[in-house]
């Protein structure tokens, strides 16, 4: 199973940690697909690691889109 995992960028603490990894526990999924950033992402990319599932990063090329590149990102 493939799942995007995306959110705040100011979630980092034990209990968001706890949160996204039960969840993630929940579903199990093989492969992360995340964003790259910090908070939830990079929680994230840790769950795939320590679970040994593929993890997927979609950076946003912020230097040439600007503001713009999240959301071409996303599209």
């Amino acid at each position: 199973m493939r799942v995007i995992v995306c959110g705040s960028r100011r979630l980092t603490d034990e209990s968001d940690r706890a949160l996204v990894y039960r969840e993630l526990n929940r579903v199990r999924p093989t492969i992360v697909v995340q964003g790259g950033a910090n908070g939830i992402d990079r929680l994230a990319r840790e769950w795939a690691k320590v679970h040994k599932a593929e993890c997927i990063t979609f950076h946003a090329n912020w230097q040439s889109a600007g503001a713009k590149a999240g959301p071409l990102r996303n599209a």
